[in-house]
């Protein structure tokens, strides 16, 4: 059971690669396109007010169908963990998963400071460009401090508590550190607590559930098909909620008979959404049932996924993102503007798998210098 836990098989790996694209197109979405809607500043600069009419658009519905797919991408990234962690105990190298999470941290942080420095001189002149400052990398990536407070939780005492519980009690915990993280009262005093403490309630309940599908199995008598309804019953739900919403914002619009232009609604998700948690679980059950033979270059994209994160997650891509205007793509085009955010997102994911090979030969190369800098023994 150990080297089957231990094995990274393709289709996970191909799961992290789609949960990393995914996050990717959410942050081009949350923080260009929304800001391009709805900024007032942004629509005269870019003369883009095709939607600043009270009426509703299906087209914008397509932003309100991207946005919880980020959540999504965490939440299976979080499951992830889980699924191949929760049984190993406490036997989980945590200097091993801080070093590589602190050098690749670091590392992008340098790439980041030299590529928009270099970029700024570029084309800083016909666009703004938000160059990277070394000294602000706390304020960077919030997610990898998340993920890693969950994991040394998992270290020093989550493995062992649920592998000691009985399937009655693990599922009994699930559902109260669920609970904890959806209802109002509870939400609001782990927010009172401390501000990120409600999310990483939402990291265990996630990373816990992982675990648990690892070692119960419990939706194997589910076929594949009832997964893919539940992603579609989730984006229907989705798109009622836009068009409720809208028509919500047009009627108080008319009513108070504002001078002011109208301003698109998008609808948004917390992190601890339910409609989120619901795409990542089915799309995570659905990945674990393919069978896919062992691929290096999947493999290797997989591993690359921390490195894209780390890259692109910064206001230095959001000022490269925003130099497109996306809202006259999506009025003119919704297909276009499809393909443009296909293109982008992946031209982001490969500039992060770049950045993940330039990290390895950097390392090759401190290996092979090791007796320039060191003193022999």
């Amino acid at each position: 059971m150990e080297k089957a836990i231990k094995k990274r098989a393709s289709n996970i790996e191909l799961l992290r690669i789609i949960a990393m694209l995914m996050i990717i197109v959410h942050h081009i979405v949350a923080h260009c396109i929304s800001t391009q809607l709805t900024d007032q500043g942004s629509i005269k600069r870019l003369g883009n007010g095709l939607f600043s009419t009270p009426a509703f658009f299906k087209k914008i519905y397509l932003l309100s169908a991207i946005y919880p797919l980020g959540l999504t991408g965490n939440a299976i990234f979080m499951l992830i963990s889980g699924y191949f962690m929760v049984a190993r105990g406490k036997n989980i190298d945590l200097l091993k998963i801080s070093k590589k999470l602190l050098m690749q941290f670091f590392f992008s942080v340098a790439v980041l400071v030299l590529v928009s420095n270099v970029v700024f001189h570029l084309w800083g002149s016909l666009h703004y460009i938000s160059m990277v400052s070394f000294m602000d990398y706390t304020d960077m990536s919030w997610y990898i401090g998340y993920y890693f407070s969950v994991i040394v939780l998992a270290v020093l005492f989550l493995n062992d508590f649920l592998l000691k519980r009985t399937k009655r009690e693990y599922e009994i915990f699930l559902v109260i550190i669920f609970a904890v993280t959806q209802f109002l009262f509870t939400f609001s005093l782990l927010r009172g607590l401390s501000f990120y403490l409600s999310i990483l309630a939402e990291g265990v309940f996630l990373y816990s559930f992982g675990g648990y599908i690892q070692k119960y199995d419990p939706f194997s008598r589910l076929h594949i098909f009832v997964f893919f309804l539940v992603i579609i019953a989730v984006f229907a739900l989705i798109y009622v909620s836009y068009y409720n919403v809208t028509l919500t914002n047009i009627e108080t619009f008319n009513r108070d008979q504002s001078d002011k232009p109208f301003v698109q609604a998008v609808v948004t998700h917390g992190n601890q959404s339910i409609m989120a948690l619901l795409i990542a679980i089915c799309l995570f059950e659905i990945f674990r049932r393919i069978k896919l033979p062992a691929s290096k270059v999947i493999n290797f994209l997989g591993a690359s996924t921390l490195m894209v994160y780390l890259i692109h997650d910064n206001n230095f891509f959001y000022s490269l993102w925003n130099m497109k205007d996306w809202i006259t793509d999506l009025h003119d085009s919704p297909l276009m503007f499809l393909l443009d955010l296909a293109k982008w997102g992946g031209a982001t994911f490969m500039a992060g798998v770049l950045t993940y090979v330039a990290y390895l030969l950097f390392g090759k190369l401190l290996n092979k210098s090791k007796s320039i800098f060191l003193k022999k023994s």
